[in-house]
C-alpha cells in the first residue's frame, strides 16, 4: 500500500485527529513513518472488543494514544535516556565516543508523553497511563507486566513502532515482549480455528527497512527475528506499507508477534489429539 506525507497520522474512525506535541532534541520526539503505518493498520483491523494494551518505546505516544482514542485501555511507556542521548555531545574522543559523559537521566520523553495525554483527554474513554520502562531493566519490565488491570500479568496487545533500528537492543526488546505478552491458557488452546487465533494475545510491531545486506536482505529485521526465536516468540508479516516522501520511499512492515504454540498432552491441534 502506497501512502504519502508519512509524518501525518490518519484521522481516527470518529473523524477526530490527535494533537501531538513533538521534540526535536531526541529521536523519540518526532513522528516516524512506522508510527503512521501502524495507526493505518489499527484502523484497518477494526477491533470489535476493547483490549488492554501497552506501547513500547512510545516517543510522542502517536500509536498508543491513537489506540486509546479508538477505545483501547492503553499504557504508554518510555525510558529515561542519558542526557548525552537527549542532546548532541560537545566533545568526542577520536573514536567518536562522547567525552565527559553526564550520566544524569532525562525526563524529556516521559514529559512529552504526559503532555500529549493531557492534550487529548477529550478523546479517551480510558485514561492512558504513562510508565517508565527500560527494556534492559528486568525489575521495570516485571513492574509493567504486573500493572495490567485485566490480568495477573501481561497484556492482550503490545504495540511498538520503529523500535528495531539498534541491533544491541533486539534481544532485550524481544524478551520484554515475551514477558509483557499475556498467555491466556483458557483461550489460547491449540485449536487452530480462526476465531481462536484472533483472540490470542499478540504484539503488533512496525519495522522500517533501513539496512540491506549484500544479499538484499533486511539485516536489522533478520537480527530481530532471531532474537524473537530465542525469546520463544514467532512472527508473521501482516502488511507492508510504502511511504513516498519527496523522491524517497520508506518501506514499513507490520509484524504480528505471538508466543509459539506448544501443545500439551491431552490438547487438540488441527483435529489431531496430542497423546
Amino acid at each position: 500500500m502506497l501512502l504519502r506525507t508519512p509524518m501525518i497520522l490518519p484521522l481516527l474512525p470518529s473523524g477526530a485527529a490527535l494533537k501531538l506535541a513533538r521534540s526535536d532534541g531526541v529521536l523519540g520526539g518526532r513522528i516516524w513513518p512506522a508510527a503512521v503505518a501502524l495507526c493505518e493498520y489499527l484502523v484497518s483491523v477494526k477491533q470489535t472488543h476493547a483490549l488492554e494494551c501497552v506501547e513500547l518505546g512510545s516517543g510522542t505516544g502517536a500509536v498508543g494514544l491513537f489506540a486509546a482514542a479508538m477505545g483501547y485501555a492503553v499504557t504508554v511507556t518510555e525510558h529515561r535516556p542519558a542526557l548525552t542521548s537527549a542532546r548532541p555531545p560537545v566533545t568526542a574522543a577520536a573514536d567518536g565516543t562522547p567525552e565527559d559523559l553526564d550520566m544524569e537521566r532525562s525526563d524529556q520523553l516521559l514529559s512529552l508523553l504526559q503532555t500529549n495525554v493531557d492534550e487529548n483527554l477529550h478523546l479517551f474513554e480510558h485514561l492512558p497511563r504513562v510508565l517508565e520502562l527500560d527494556w534492559t531493566d528486568t525489575h521495570q519490565v516485571q513492574h509493567v507486566a504486573a500493572s495490567s488491570e485485566s490480568h495477573d500479568k501481561g497484556f492482550d496487545l503490545i504495540l511498538a513502532s520503529d523500535v528495531t533500528y539498534i541491533s544491541q537492543f533486539h534481544q532485550p526488546l524481544a524478551d520484554t515482549i515475551a514477558c509483557l505478552l499475556h498467555q491466556d491458557i483458557s483461550r489460547d488452546s491449540c485449536d487452530s480455528r480462526a476465531e481462536r487465533a484472533t483472540m490470542r494475545s499478540k504484539c503488533l510491531l512496525s519495522h522500517q527497512e533501513r539496512l540491506l545486506n549484500l544479499r538484499g536482505s533486511d539485516s536489522q529485521l533478520d537480527g530481530f527475528e532471531q532474537a524473537l526465536m530465542k525469546a520463544g516468540l514467532s512472527s508473521v508479516c501482516k502488511e507492508v506499507y510504502s511511504f513516498l516522501e519527496g523522491s524517497t520511499t520508506h518501506q514499513v512492515s507490520i509484524l504480528e508477534i505471538q508466543h509459539k504454540q506448544v501443545c500439551r498432552p491431552g490438547e487438540l491441534r488441527s483435529g489431531l489429539w496430542v497423546p
